[in-house]
């Protein structure tokens, strides 16, 4: 009458010791666990960080192509106000002296405009500015220069004005300098805003803008200075 009750008992004891090395498989599961996924974490993270980093060197690569480019033109520039200078000069004593005299005053102020840029402004570094203040500074930069292409316009127009009503050789003179450095200029600039667009629409394929509209600036900084954010699309 007994053997029932031995025989539960039984199971009882085996039904508990089941459950404890179920417990015991569970603790050593737990911490087998936690040191995959952390290993996964090791091995992930360092990779989307060292994306993101190429990347952003990337983009760094683009900024310094795009200074060496427009280090380059500033040459030409500068080789142009040089010619002017020195042709001027050269036609003081003759009798184009005022086509002379007006063309060496452009030289001299086409090479004042980029000295500064080519021997005395240091190239930023990712240590010294965010990549964001180096594309704001190019899309003021082109701002800039589409402003100065609708002067030199104006300057054309007003050197035709002065060859074609000018009453002394003079004027004539001047008028003709003032349409030819116009000219010159007007290409120029034409050429600074090709490059330009083109390096920022290279940008603009490895970065999402984000703007705000109502406040007709960028986000990322205060709204009384236009600031920039800016993601990398990876």
């Amino acid at each position: 009458m007994h053997y029932p009750s031995i025989h539960t008992s039984e199971k009882a004891q085996r039904h508990q010791a089941g459950i404890e090395e179920e417990a015991k498989v569970s603790h050593m599961l737990l911490p087998a666990l936690f040191i995959v996924l952390f290993a996964v974490l090791l091995t992930f993270v360092p990779q989307v960080a060292a994306q993101n980093s190429d990347e952003e060197d990337r983009l760094w690569q683009m900024y310094n192509e795009r200074m060496d480019e427009r280090r380059s033109l500033e040459w030409i520039l500068f080789g142009w106000g040089g010619l002017n200078v020195t042709t001027g000069a050269a036609m003081l004593t003759s009798e184009y002296r005022d086509f002379g005299l007006m063309n060496l005053a452009w030289g001299a102020i086409n090479m004042a405009i980029v000295t500064p840029s080519l021997f005395f402004s240091d190239r930023p570094t990712p240590e010294q500015n965010s990549f964001g203040d180096t594309v704001r500074e190019e899309m003021r930069f082109q701002r800039i220069v589409a402003i100065n292409a609708s002067l030199n316009v104006s300057y054309i127009m007003a050197g035709a004005g002065m060859l074609h009503y000018g009453d002394s050789s003079q004027i004539r003179q001047f008028g003709t300098s003032v349409i030819i450095q116009g000219g010159f200029l007007l290409l120029y600039d034409l050429v600074l805003l090709r490059y330009s667009s083109r390096y920022l629409n290279r940008i603009t394929e490895k970065v999402s803008w984000e703007i705000q509209p109502e406040l007709g600036t960028f986000i990322g900084e205060e709204q009384s200075t236009p600031s920039l954010t800016f993601r990398i699309n990876l």
